[in-house]
C-alpha cells in the first residue's frame, strides 16, 4: 500500500496556537527522551558483549 502525504494549514484561535505549540514541544520532547534511551541502551549492550 503507498504512503499518501499531504500538506495542510491549520487556521487556528491564538489559544489553539499555544495549545499546538506545548503539545509539539512535549512531543518532541518525548522523542529526543526516547531515542537517548535507545542511543544508551545499545551502547551498554554493544559494551557488555
Amino acid at each position: 500500500m503507498p504512503t499518501i502525504t499531504a500538506k495542510i494549514q491549520l487556521y487556528v484561535s491564538k489559544e489553539q496556537a499555544e495549545s499546538l505549540h506545548i503539545t509539539m514541544n512535549t512531543y518532541r520532547k518525548a522523542c529526543n527522551w526516547l531515542s537517548n534511551l535507545i542511543f544508551e541502551t545499545k551502547n551498554q549492550s554493544s559494551k557488555i558483549k
